[in-house]
């Protein structure tokens, strides 16, 4: 009877644990789908609640440590991922989550050694004899690693101005899926070393491929300044009225229209964002760029009025 009773509590025992792990799992895949959509408030409920219920899984505080991360709150990120390094120096979690830490606070050459960590991690599974044995879930995760560890020194051999060290890395990057950021990020980053070394073709290129996956203000800012330089400012001008359709902030697609209008000698339509942006922000429109084309064209001297009373709205007196 003893052993029966025994045998009995175990099995509730076995049971109980089993569906706080299942209960667990379902809260991380909440979390990290949340996290994935950049909901990290909601994701952090989530992650914690899974982190709590079984505190021993790494995957859970590493999570943690990610939405700490992207909320800013870099000691508490840093927290977690030396409790996770403490336990296991070859956690990927905590390698990741190091580099890309050091990398957010500027420490360059600590990035650059956490991040080539990571990348020697990824490969060791890649180059396994056992490697196609691998679960595709397992390949997916690994592949995605690699391609980030790649991302990361891309970013720090950018941050360090070298450029075709950078270019280098980040093309590897895209060599391999990343279902962490996608390449769109990695795209934008492309097009921001091409853009440095003033190579501008190149560089619109790979703004407009990241621009497809996500239309957001800044990458549009980027993608049409880039095609003006270029010479297409017939592409910037589009870019900018595409981006003004749904701005939050209507100021740099104001100014891009501006100039590249300007320079397409369409007079009207200059002086018509020209004076939008003035009474939106005078400090903003009142540039060497600006005053140049209101002095050099006697139909917008009229603006100067337009600045002045922006300016006394504003209460800035000496200004108007």
């Amino acid at each position: 009877k003893k052993k029966t009773i025994l045998s009995a509590i175990m099995i509730i025992v076995v049971l109980i644990q089993g569906c706080t792990f299942f209960h667990a799992e379902a809260e991380f895949n909440k979390a990290l789908e949340s996290f994935k959509a950049e909901r990290y408030t909601e994701a952090y409920r989530h992650a914690s609640a899974a982190s709590k219920e079984f505190p021993s899984k790494r995957k859970y505080r590493s999570l943690l440590g990610w939405i700490y991360l992207k909320q800013g709150k870099l000691k508490k990120a840093e927290k977690v991922f030396k409790g996770i390094y403490k336990e296991d120096k070859n956690d990927i979690g905590a390698l990741q989550g190091f580099a890309w830490l050091d990398y957010r606070r500027n420490r360059l050459k600590a990035s650059n050694k956490w991040f080539q960590k990571q990348l020697k991690w990824a490969n060791n599974h890649v180059n396994n004899d056992y490697w196609t044995d691998y679960e595709p879930a397992d390949q997916q995760y690994i592949v995605s690693i690699l391609s980030d560890a790649y991302y990361g020194l891309g970013l720090v051999a950018l941050s360090q101005r070298n450029y075709p060290h950078s270019k280098a890395m980040l093309l590897k990057a895209l060599e391999y899926d990343n279902d962490f950021t996608g390449h769109g990020p990695i795209k934008e980053f492309l097009g921001d070393v091409f853009y440095y070394q003033k190579k501008y073709k190149k560089a619109s290129m790979y703004y407009r491929e990241a621009w497809a996956e996500q239309k957001d203000e800044a990458l549009t800012i980027k993608l049409g300044w880039c095609l003006k330089f270029a010479g297409d400012s017939k592409g910037a001008r589009k870019t900018f009225l595409e981006g003004l359709k749904t701005a939050k902030d209507r100021r740099p697609f104001l100014y891009g229209l501006i100039l590249t209008d300007f320079s397409r000698k369409k007079t009207a339509k200059t002086h018509l964002y020209l004076k939008e942006l003035i009474q939106l922000d005078p400090y903003y429109a009142d540039t060497k760029d600006i005053l140049r084309i209101i002095h050099q064209t006697k139909s917008m001297k009229s603006l100067l009025k337009v600045f002045a009373v922006a300016y006394f709205k504003e209460g800035d007196y000496q200004r108007a």
